[in-house]
This record gives structure tokens, sequence and C-alpha cells, in this order.
């Protein structure tokens, strides 16, 4: 199982009928769309201009579930200025690590918005859909792999701002589930519903939710939430369910007492490392920036946190970073270096960091790392800058992979 997003908060909403609809969709041909990776040249000047994303189409998420299967949700650029026309968005399914790829959107999310996806396995998966911003979204899912979707509509829930935001999936086993959906939240105000189901989704029941963020479960009634930038911001844990929620927190080591502590989720590879895992970083109070990040590891379900290891940015600089947690002890980490990029991985808990090749050049950025085992993993790198002052601007997305432990990457093209 695993996941990915960000929400928000809203009052318990009484339960209502569910409309339900089956769907089909047929498999085109896999295509071949591997591509080889650009050589990254290091860059002498430390602020080096933007170059234009690489070919290939923009991807805002992607999982690898396991050494050859995965998806990849491709969506339009965020800004399409200078480098390409906008595209539907479209889910892709790939059994052989990303060298071919076959649409499996959901039919229902055609001409509407994928605002979660999750495969616990490399048949079973879900796929949550904004279509009517006055309506609850719409729940897919499928026991194949994507030929077939059956969805249905959440018992409550309406879009605040005119648009629901994103939603996280986390299932603890094939029986229940947890939805979080954020409504609209801004940076001012916080809005978002929570979901739950005890027969594998034959029916939701609607849930309070204190934070917007990425939701795991380990069992079926402890789990927490990692909460994005405030509002909505902070670190949850239940163990009822997601009936109530309480906050909590780690002890930053004393090295870091007087650093601003902030929670980020661990790339969506989390419930498969067997424990469950914390990711804090250790922010100057001044600057902002992001000096350390540690790792706390539960072995009492969510109880209580013990630190198993920290990573010091040797070069911080900015507040972004992204990771893959592989088990209690073996972690990726791409650390906040811009303009430099960086990859590391320890295999003993932090004792010792080794350094991989990062597939983003200087001035880009990771955007995120998920991997099915510790040789397969891919990697989402951001692209953004002005070719001219303050025109032909973009900002897109591209995905690589990697077979042999992050020392080569390859660019993907879902």
């Amino acid at each position: 199982m695993t996941n990915r997003v960000t929400f928000g908060m809203a009052a318990i909403l009484a339960a209502a009928g569910l409309s339900a609809c089956a769907a089909t969709s047929a498999h085109p041909t896999p295509r071949s769309t591997t591509s080889p990776s650009p050589t990254h040249a290091p860059a002498s000047n430390p602020t080096p201009a933007p170059d234009p994303p690489p070919p290939g189409p923009d991807v805002s998420a992607a999982q690898f579930v396991d050494s050859a299967h995965g998806w990849a949700l491709v969506a339009s650029p965020a800004l399409a200025g200078c480098c390409s026309p906008p595209m539907p968005q479209r889910l892709e399914w790939t059994a052989d690590a990303g060298t071919t790829w076959t649409d499996i959107t959901p039919p229902s999310a055609r001409g509407a918005s994928l605002i979660g996806v999750d495969f616990r396995t490399e048949a079973d998966g879900w796929a949550v859909i904004a279509r009517e911003p006055n309506l609850p979204p719409l729940i897919s899912h499928t026991v194949d792999a994507g030929r077939v979707w059956k969805t249905q509509r959440f018992p409550s829930g309406q879009a605040v701002y005119g648009n629901y935001s994103s939603a996280a999936i986390a299932f603890s086993d094939a029986s229940h589930g947890w939805v979080v959906v954020d409504e609209g939240s801004n940076s001012n105000s916080f809005y978002g519903i929570g979901y739950r189901t005890v027969d594998g989704g034959r029916s939701w029941t609607a849930l309070s939710v204190p934070a917007r963020g990425a939701v795991y479960f380990t069992t079926a009634t402890t789990g927490w939430i990692f909460g994005s930038w405030a509002p909505g911001g902070g670190f949850y844990v239940t163990h009822d369910g997601g009936t109530s929620w309480a906050a909590s927190s780690v002890r930053p080591p004393s090295a870091y007492a007087a650093d601003v502590v902030s929670y980020g989720p661990p790339g969506p590879d989390l419930l498969m490392a067997g424990a469950p895992v914390v990711e804090a970083a250790f922010s100057d109070p001044t600057s902002g920036t992001v000096v350390a990040v540690g790792f706390y590891v539960s072995h009492d379900f969510g109880k209580s946190w013990s630190l198993s290891g920290v990573y010091k940015v040797p070069s911080p600089n900015g507040n972004a970073f992204s990771s893959a947690i592989l088990s209690d002890a073996a972690w990726y980490l791409s650390p906040p270096e811009w303009p430099h990029t960086t990859l590391v991985t320890t295999a003993d808990s932090g004792a010792m960091w080794t350094t991989r090749t990062s597939p983003a050049p200087q001035g880009a950025s990771g955007a995120g790392l998920t991997f099915g085992d510790v040789h397969h993993g891919w990697a989402l790198v951001n692209f953004s800058g002005c070719l001219k002052y303050k025109s032909d601007c973009f900002s897109a997305t591209r995905l690589y992979g990697t077979q042999d432990g992050a020392v080569s990457w390859r660019a993907l093209n879902p």
C-alpha cells in the first residue's frame, strides 16, 4: 500500500447513499517510450540560467509499486508558455519499469481531474476524481491494473473555492481504507474532509480530519497524517481508525533544538517499509532554510517515536526535499541544496550516507522519489524558469528511472 498528496479540515458529515456506476476501458497497445537521459555537466555559475525541460510529458505524480509495475499521472504543464501546449490529464501504467506505457485513465476521469491515485499491488488500485465542485468527488477502483474501473460517489463533500485540490489514499489491508480530500484550502483557510471504508470500498462514511497532507495507516486503527504548511499543518496520530486525531511531535536532537521543526511526507513507499517512519525537517529560524533532516521510527504503532538517523545538509539552500523510505533503516534522500542537486542513500539508519547520481541538472530540483526496491526507482525532476526577463516562462516536471540503485538514470516518457 502506498499513497501521496495534501488535504484539509472539516466537520463530521452524515453519510448519504452512494450512487454507483461501473465502467470499462480497453487497453491500447503499449508503446515504447524510453529515451536516453541527457548528460548533465556541472555548472560553474552558482545560479545557472534555466534550460528548457527535456522532451516528454509533464508528470505530476508517480508510484513505483514494485520492481516492474507502476503508474504516472500525466498532466498539463503548470505554465504552458514557451515549451508545450496543454494536454488532457491521463493515468499511465507500466509493467516493465517504464519502457512501455498504457493509458489506464478511468472513464469517469475523462474531462475531469484525477486528484489522487494509489495502487496497493500490481493489480489493485484506487483513483479519486473531481468533476463537479458542488458535488462530492468520485472514487474509482480496479482489481486488474486498470482494465476495468468501478466508480461511485463519496457520500458528502463540496469544494469551497470552486475546485478540489488533492486527495490522499491509504489502505491498511484489503478491507480498511481512508481517503482525505482537500476541499479548497488556501494560505489563510483550511477545508477538508475524510472518508473511511471497512468493507473494501463498497461503502464509505465521512470523517473530520485535522490536517492536509499525506495519510498512512499501519493497522485498521492506527494511522497518521503529515500536514503540509499551515494552515492545516502538523503531525497527527489516530488510534481509533480516524474517528479522532491527536497532535503529535518528535523531539529534535540537541544540535537542532533551536531550529523550527516541520514534517514532510516520506514518499509513497512508506508502508512498504514495514515500520512507521516520520521525517522531520530542522530549519534555521531566521532564514527558513532546512539544515538537517531527521528520521524517526516507531515500534509501538505510533505511540512513541525514537530518532533513528539524521542527515546534515552540507550546503543548505531552500526547504524543498524529497525522500523514499524502503525500510526502517534504508532511505533515499534528495536534500535542499539548490542550485546543486544531490541524492544520498543509507542502509544503516544514517550511520553512513553514500552519494548517488541525481537525475536533476543544476538549477532543476527534485520533486519526488519512489522506489519499488533498493535498485529500481523513479524520480520526478522539476524544471522551471524564464528564458527571457519575465517572459517565455515554463514549469514542467519530468520522470526518470533507475535500475541500479541510482548509479545511473534514464528519462522516461509515459
